[in-house]
């Protein structure tokens, strides 16, 4: 280890509008960078607030509020084709946290579309034991696709379900539309007509706007399920007018083609869905959204952000919605994969954090970088420092009703374009260090802290609790010994710090054992004399390096001969707090007696 230096101190379904009752670098769970993937006619077209340094859901609730009035209306949604992933998340967590500070504001309604009418298009990785179940199902609609688990009406719901109850765990509770519930009964159905109806136009924005320049004649608005084989995907319209249309189901895609069937519906039927390009503007029409946001796919130059802007302008003849976008997820510098392995799954991480420590990971940062996730025990013990720290400089920086009452200093104080933040930024100052006026990366990690833990913290510190268990193995030891004061921390942090220990997650300085032996230099006898059962772990660390200091030892290798005498290893826990967790009486007599 680097020589130490001195420490101080519920589902609902209508056809109308719902009622809502390092370097040490830091890779602590993210890394941040730049996404060149920006097009100009984002988050907005109104003028930036020059209050820069803004956390960015602040910036998006200004937005809001210099154009609409309460209730204000945040749409968001999904496509539920397989497990909960962290896209899935990202699609729920950034909206919540838009929902969180305007509801300080005012009436606020967090609708989300759950679009399981969308075609089934791949048998997820994970699912690979279904395929022969699921295979003849491409191309039909997700909420007409079996459950391969049988406990749900369909693949859709099975998958929707499940992201609710994740969701929920991160404090999310939108009301959800399904959009087959909502094409079924007609509340597409006026859309539908429009777009049949200016056909030419409509084929004119979305060419124009997704930069098709082989854009295809025959383009339709409409998505007909084929009354035969039960397929979305496959259909094609051969004719229409406002009321019915004709199609064959001919087109031959990668994972599946059409039966060859040729009919007919009515409008009035509700068999049918709008192009994607048209229906993400006619769900947030309908809504009456004020702001709804995408992944950088959407948003990219010629992406369905660009249509939805030209479909609002040109066809709708209304000014859109507020977007904004959010950069891509990451593991290791790769974009996450369920089905090539990259990542780890949000199930998965919740076994060793709590929710509220991930949902801060995802934003803190600014909202198009993106997100470079490193699930190690190292990491995420830093990510979980982080958490606790930024919880005492809220408390520090905003008064019980959030108002802030430290101030900040503009954004060019500081060089905020590093795409990687330094260990000491990232686990924070020490309470009494923070001084008014605070940076704009301590608001930020402030106003983060904030939103994603929806007032939950907790005082034990992780790295404690792991040495405690290893120590003593039992947590009513555990308990007794750290004080009645966290009962409640170490009740909510033992599973995952079990967790930790049965996944080999816990990082090698902290996978040690009370094995001492006699001290062997002057200095550490001068040391281990000097412990006494007052001192807490942070005067032993200091005792430890003013000792060093004061014999001419070199503090990195004092340390080292520290450890070795305790643990009968080079390097561990940090120093003060190990021997504070055994004792310092227990250390001070083993060491000087054994």
């Amino acid at each position: 280890m680097a020589a130490p230096r001195a420490i101080h101190p519920t589902i609902v379904h209508t056809c109308r509008l719902f009622a809502f009752g390092g370097f040490v670098c830091i890779r602590f769970l993210f890394t941040c960078a730049p996404n060149p993937n920006m097009p100009n006619n984002l988050v907005s077209e109104a003028q930036p607030s020059p209050i820069q340094h803004q956390h960015w859901v602040e910036k998006l609730a200004d937005q809001v509020l210099q154009r609409t009035s309460p209730p204000f209306i945040v749409t968001a949604g999904m496509t539920t084709s397989g497990p909960f992933h962290m896209g899935t998340l990202s699609e729920s967590l950034y909206p919540a946290s838009v929902v969180r500070f305007l509801e300080k504001k005012g009436e606020t309604k967090f609708i989300f579309s759950a679009d399981i009418l969308d075609a089934f298009d791949a048998v997820p990785a994970n699912l690979a034991e279904h395929t022969t179940l699921l295979t003849p199902h491409l191309g039909k609609p997700l909420c007409e696709v079996p459950d391969p688990l049988g406990c749900c009406p369909s693949f859709g719901e099975h998958f929707l379900n499940e992201s609710l109850s994740i969701v929920e765990k991160f404090g999310i509770r939108p009301k959800v539309r399904k959009a087959s519930d909502d094409y079924r009964c007609g509340a597409y159905d006026n859309y539908a007509k429009s777009f049949i109806r200016e056909i030419d136009s409509v084929r004119k924005v979305i060419a124009t706007t997704s930069l098709n320049d082989k854009f295809p004649a025959n383009w339709h608005p409409l998505m007909p399920q084929c009354s035969n084989c039960g397929k979305i995907a496959t259909t094609e319209i051969t004719s229409s007018d406002e009321e019915k249309y004709s199609y064959s189901c001919t087109r031959k895609l990668k994972y599946m083609e059409g039966c060859g069937f040729s009919g007919s519906h009515k409008l009035s039927d509700h068999k049918y869905k709008l192009q994607w390009r048209l229906h993400w503007p006619s769900w947030m029409d309908l809504n009456g959204t004020h702001i709804e946001g995408g992944g950088m796919d959407h948003h990219t130059r010629g992406g369905s952000w660009d249509s939805l802007l030209g479909v609002f302008r040109e066809i709708f003849k209304k000014e859109p919605p507020i977007g904004y976008k959010w950069g891509f997820v990451l593991f290791g510098g790769k974009k996450y994969s369920k089905s090539k392995g990259i990542g780890m799954g949000v199930t998965e991480l919740l076994r060793f954090v709590p929710p509220q420590a991930l949902a801060y990971a995802l934003i803190r940062p600014d909202l198009e970088e993106n997100r470079d996730l490193s699930p190690t025990g190292v990491d995420l013990m830093r990510l979980l420092e982080d958490f606790q720290n930024a919880s005492v400089l809220y408390a520090k920086m905003f008064s019980a009703n959030g108002e802030d009452i430290m101030g900040a200093v503009p954004a060019d104080s500081e060089n905020t374009s590093n795409s990687k933040i330094s260990s000491e930024s990232a686990s924070g100052p020490a309470p009494s260090s923070i001084t008014s006026p605070v940076s704009r990366a301590e608001r930020k990690r402030a106003l983060a802290w904030n939103l994603a833990s929806s007032g939950k913290t907790w005082k034990a510190q992780f790295s404690d609790l792991l040495i405690y268990h290893i120590l003593y193995s039992d947590w009513d030891i555990v308990s007794q010994k750290m004080g009645s004061e966290y009962k409640e921390d170490i009740t909510f942090l033992a599973p995952y710090v079990e967790n930790w220990e049965k996944s080999g997650m816990v990082p090698s300085q902290y996978t040690f054992s009370f094995k001492p032996i006699f001290a062997r230099s002057d200095a550490a006898k001068q040391f281990f004399a000097s412990l006494s059962p007052s001192l807490n772990a942070l005067d032993i660390h200091n005792l430890a390096f003013n000792t060093a200091k004061s014999l001419n030892a070199k503090p990195g290798e004092f340390f080292v001969e520290l450890y070795e005498t305790i643990i009968g290893q080079p390097s561990g826990p940090k120093l003060g707090k190990l021997i504070e967790a055994i004792g310092a009486e227990k250390v001070k007599a083993a060491c000087l007696q054994s």
